[in-house]
């Protein structure tokens, strides 16, 4: 009786095995099908993240060329970088708010397993939106960009970062860490994306580790102007004065000890040296990676601009002596460097800047007794601080780093008066 009983159940759980079998047969297209469904979706998923991610930084860098005065269109092709099989890539300026730039684009991605449902192609859209224009106020003492926290924002000896007026807070802040050595002073905060680490016996009015990241304010590199009816030159009388706009095609010209009632400007890689006791009263361009150096005491009551222009080889600002400069310095695609106890600056405004082009240039050196009014501004690269300078304004760059005894007066009303841009994705 007992082995009847056996032999009817492992019969019963014979028949039961094979019904599950048949089943999960029949099932099995179905379940492949769902899980390479699964799979084709995701890769769907990463092509349409890829491609937003091209088109946002494509949108940035086109907010930037509009604010420079440039085609946003330009940076159309930054969509192909990043989403090589995106098709009909656009940047371009919103009709409706000349201050948003629309960027987009389109593209196709293979159905994999989707095909088993009629998907043999699925086209994905990816769209963004970026405004430019007048930035918020700027509280800032000193600015560092950069993240990197293997490049700390750093304070060496004897700094000062004071208000240029009694009720004026002088604040601090990188977006990476800061590394304060010394007897630094800091009236207001000092924070930090990162961590600020304190060496020496310091007076900080606050510590603020791990706060936000804070974009670079963005600054518009200076136009140059006409030269239509500049004489051209290739040498100048000494000891002289002379009226007129120059315009120098090759080699350096020398100024030596002139006063000039004009402008000069130096293409095609040629450079301009002003020595001695030179007064200018104009401004001095380089264009396609010529220098431009002063040396002595010269005097310029107007401003210095150096520019690649797409060509030639960085261009280099350097002021060597006690010159006085009225106006801005600034330098793109080169760097510039101040020695000696040179002045800049007569009010508010950009006083130094450095840019880069094509990732060459943008670093801002300044060694021993330079006294500033204005911003220095290095978004892209170095500013470094050598001996017992002065600054009433504000020190924004990318690394920021104070060797020696210097002095930063946080003036509100200077930096204000700078135009910086702010540039943001809105969708």
């Amino acid at each position: 009786m007992k082995t009847k009983r056996l032999l009817r159940l492992m019969t019963a759980l014979g028949k039961d095995d094979g019904q599950s079998m048949l089943l999960f047969v029949m099932l099995l297209p179905i379940l492949l099908g769902t899980a390479g469904l699964g799979v084709s979706l995701g890769m769907v998923y990463f092509q349409q993240g890829r491609l937003q991610n091209a088109v946002d930084a494509a949108a940035l860098a086109g907010a930037k060329a509009a604010s420079q005065g440039q085609s946003p269109n330009s940076q159309s092709s930054i969509i192909l970088l990043d989403a090589p099989s995106a098709i009909n890539p656009t940047v371009n300026l919103d009709p409706t708010n000349p201050l948003n730039v629309v960027a987009q684009a389109h593209q196709q991605v293979s159905g994999g397993f989707a095909a088993l449902f009629g998907f043999q192609h699925i086209t994905i859209y990816a769209r963004a939106v970026a405004r430019y224009g007048p930035g918020e106020q700027f509280n800032y003492a000193v600015f560092q960009g950069s993240k990197n926290r293997t490049n700390p924002m750093v304070f060496n000896g004897n700094d000062n970062i004071h208000g240029s007026q009694p009720g004026v807070v002088a604040s601090v802040h990188s977006n990476g860490d800061i590394l304060i050595n010394g007897s630094v002073r800091i009236t207001g905060v000092a924070s930090a994306d990162g961590n600020v680490q304190t060496n020496g016996n310091n007076q900080i009015g606050e510590i603020q580790d791990n706060q936000p990241f804070i974009s670079t304010p963005d600054w518009p590199i200076p136009s140059l102007p006409s030269t239509s009816g500049w004489q051209v030159v290739q040498s100048l009388p000494q000891n002289t004065t002379l009226t007129g706009n120059y315009l120098v095609q090759q080699d350096t010209l020398s100024v030596q000890n002139d006063t000039i009632y004009g402008s000069i400007m130096a293409i095609n890689g040629a450079s301009i040296q002003l020595n001695g006791t030179s007064t200018m009263y104009g401004n001095l361009y380089t264009v396609g990676g010529g220098n431009i150096s002063l040396n002595g005491s010269n005097t310029v009551n107007g401003n210095i601009l150096a520019t690649q222009n797409g060509t030639g080889t960085p261009s280099q600002i350097t002021l060597n002596g006690g010159s006085t400069i009225s106006g801005f310095i600034v330098s793109q695609g080169g760097s510039i460097f101040l020695n000696g106890n040179d002045s800049s600056g007569s009010g508010s405004g950009l006083t130094v800047g450095a840019f880069a082009e094509n990732g060459v240039g943008g670093n801002i050196t300044v060694n021993g007794g330079v006294s500033l009014t204005g911003v220095l501004y290095a978004p892209d690269g170095n500013l470094i601080f050598n001996g017992n300078d002065t600054v009433t304004g504000a020190a924004v760059a990318h690394q920021v780093t104070l060797n020696g005894s210097i002095d930063v007066a946080y003036n509100p009303s200077v930096v204000q008066a700078v135009p910086f841009q702010s540039i943001a994705l809105i969708q």
